[in-house]
């Protein structure tokens, strides 16, 4: 059963559908620090959450780019079904977390199994889809808040705070509360999955400065407004270690590359056409083979030109309860880093989980030519990785 649709819609109240779109972006990222620039989630919400079924096994058996794409995929599918990027959603490198208003629910069930489908047959992983109502949440003493941070002047992403996501995620992963939770595998959707503007093309981007890490830090035993002090004191010591969001962006003009490898234009016409070999795919595979000749031999001014609109609409930094970047950094500049997570998490302020590349991982959605996301993170386990190590620390309290 899918019961928890039924059992939660009579409790609404005022419809609050235009809730994220007018909330008032915020451009300063030291903000997310500060509790009273977000806003309360409205009860008719709903927290969707997605992600891999082991997926670190199946990094550990190299299918850390296919584990990434399945993760970004969900996002991709839900913004084309909306027909745009304005929505609250949060990647986390093998699952995305989103919340949608009631309304959205029918069609974001049905490209999300469909999505489902696609990355078993693609990619032999299980996705799995979680709905968990706020409302709900909100019965059990749980509070979900939002800020809204303008990354560029089209592009905008959801930062959160509060126990909501924690709690949703318990629940969808609880044995004996998942079938109220989970969309059922048995669930056939009634369209499929729109992933027009799944594009592929970039190489995995040289680190900068020798290393890419994947950080993820959780303040412990502190009240919602008690993690300002401490969050704005972390990403401090994160700009004074590694130097400002310019210096320790993990992407650059110069290290982006296309690659002309087949393979990636025959990944992406799959993906885009539900690996149906039809003529669409052929004349998508076509013209995403030519598209990467295109870019590569474009002038370099309109080359940089392309680099640079992907550098600021990438994906490098959130907070969804926890502080989640990719950042470049030196060898040294890690060991401080380290150093400093160490000592914040021996006092109990903290827990972390980084890990260690010397390249970045790029997955991009290109909606129009000024609606795109570039997800970002390292290769070979990135966030995923990090969460492990970090869930061991959280395992090590009790």
């Amino acid at each position: 059963m899918f019961t928890c649709f039924a059992n939660h819609y009579e409790i609404y109240m005022a419809d609050s559908i235009d809730f994220y779109h007018n909330l008032t972006p915020i451009s300063d990222f030291l903000a997310i620090s500060e509790a009273r620039n977000y806003a309360v989630l409205p009860e008719d919400w709903y927290i969707i959450i997605t992600d891999v079924v082991n997926s670190t096994e199946a990094i550990e058996n190299g299918k850390y780019k296919d584990v990434n794409t399945a993760g970004g995929l969900a996002a991709m599918a839900v913004a084309n079904a909306l027909g745009n990027l304005d929505f609250p959603f949060v990647f986390g490198g093998d699952g995305v977390t989103m919340l949608l208003h009631h309304s959205y629910l029918p069609v974001a069930r049905d490209v999300l199994a469909s999505t489902r489908t696609i990355c078993k047959e693609m990619f032999a992983l299980d996705l799995r889809v979680g709905f968990v109502p706020m409302s709900l949440l909100t019965e059990g003493g749980h509070e979900l808040r939002v800020l809204k941070l303008g990354v560029s002047e089209a592009l905008y992403q959801a930062m959160l705070i509060g126990s909501g996501v924690e709690a949703a995620e318990a629940l969808i992963k609880n044995p004996s509360a998942e079938q109220e939770f989970l969309l059922p595998k048995e669930y056939t959707p009634q369209q499929e999955a729109d992933f027009s503007g799944f594009v592929c093309n970039w190489l995995d981007i040289p680190s900068p400065k020798g290393e890419t890490v994947s950080l993820i830090v959780k303040t412990l035993n502190q009240p919602n407004n008690g993690t300002e002090p401490c969050l704005r004191d972390i990403l401090r010591e994160i700009w004074r270690i590694c130097g400002s969001e310019a210096e320790h962006h993990p992407l650059s003009v110069q290290n982006l590359a296309v690659t002309a490898n087949v393979q990636a234009a025959e990944r992406n016409a799959s993906i885009n056409h539900h690996r149906r070999k039809d003529l669409r795919y052929w004349l998508a595979y076509a013209g995403f083979a030519v598209q990467n000749l295109i870019v590569r031999l474009l002038p370099r001014r309109n080359a940089e030109a392309i680099r640079s609109g992907i550098i600021a609409h990438a994906d490098i930094q959130k907070f969804d309860g926890s502080l989640k970047m990719v950042i470049a950094c030196t060898p040294e500049n890690r060991r401080n880093l380290v150093e400093y997570f160490e000592s914040r998490r021996k006092a109990g302020a903290i827990v972390y989980g980084i890990h260690i590349a010397d390249r970045a991982l790029m997955t991009c959605f290109l909606q129009s030519a000024t609606s795109h996301i570039h997800f970002i993170d390292t290769a070979n386990g990135g966030y995923a990785l990090a969460a492990k190590q970090l869930k061991q620390q959280l395992k090590e309290l009790q």
